[in-house]
């Protein structure tokens, strides 16, 4: 395949066999500011809306309270994403002078590809096979939940490293499932406290704070 100089990829393979997000270099104007388009291909961690809307389940809570009620981007209220707030794409599209990720393939218009990109994420694809600039993130999760880390990011989730924000109460359970028009998990208070938000995802603090860490790298490779 031939080799696309690509501005920015986050590859989730290690850690959770996730997708991974891609930037690829559009051009340049002829001044000073660059243009570049956002392509993201991923899952849980990359999607912000592909996955059908359909009743709830364990495959379609990101779009179900209480995914997205503290995202004030998107009305505190769900958006597909699998976290409290926005995701992984998200906050590195703000590297890129946007504010959220591209929109979502499923939501675009007839006419064409937004001029930003497009986010192909589904939750539960798999890896894609591309030269990029792979950002390590299971070094990353680790260093900001081991209790170790010196960085203000890392103190930040100091008392809740390894716990969830959403935690459920039986572990067949999943975050957001009724149980008889009862809640099958408890909330935190402080989202923002904690690293994950779900088992398995980040919380929208715990999103900035890895692309916080790993800003200048990314910003290196443009």
């Amino acid at each position: 395949m031939k080799r696309l100089l690509f501005a920015a990829v986050c590859a989730l393979l290690v850690l959770f066999n996730a997708g991974r997000v891609e930037c690829r270099r559009h051009g340049d104007s002829g001044d000073s500011a660059r243009q570049y388009k956002l392509f993201v291909f991923g899952d849980d961690y990359a999607d912000t809306g592909n996955y059908p809307l359909a009743d709830l389940s364990k495959t379609t809570r990101a779009w179900y309270y209480p995914y997205g009620s503290n995202d004030k981007d998107h009305g505190m209220s769900a958006s597909g994403r699998f976290s409290n707030g926005l995701v992984l794409p998200d906050f590195i599209a703000r590297i890129l002078g946007r504010e959220e990720s591209p929109p979502a393939e499923s939501k675009r218009d007839q006419d064409g590809v937004d001029p930003f990109g497009m986010n192909f994420a589904v939750g539960g694809a798999g890896v894609v096979d591309a030269a990029v600039l792979n950002l390590d993130l299971n070094t990353m999760f680790r260093r900001l939940t081991s209790g170790s880390g010196s960085s203000q990011s890392s103190k930040r989730f100091n008392k809740h490293r390894l716990e969830p924000c959403c935690e459920v109460f039986d572990r067949t359970d999943y975050c957001g499932r009724m149980d008889d028009g009862a809640a099958a998990y408890s909330l935190c208070s402080a989202p923002d406290k904690y690293f994950y938000w779900d088992e398995i995802n980040p919380t929208h603090a715990g999103w900035k704070a890895v692309v916080n860490e790993l800003e200048e790298s990314i910003k290196n490779f443009l």
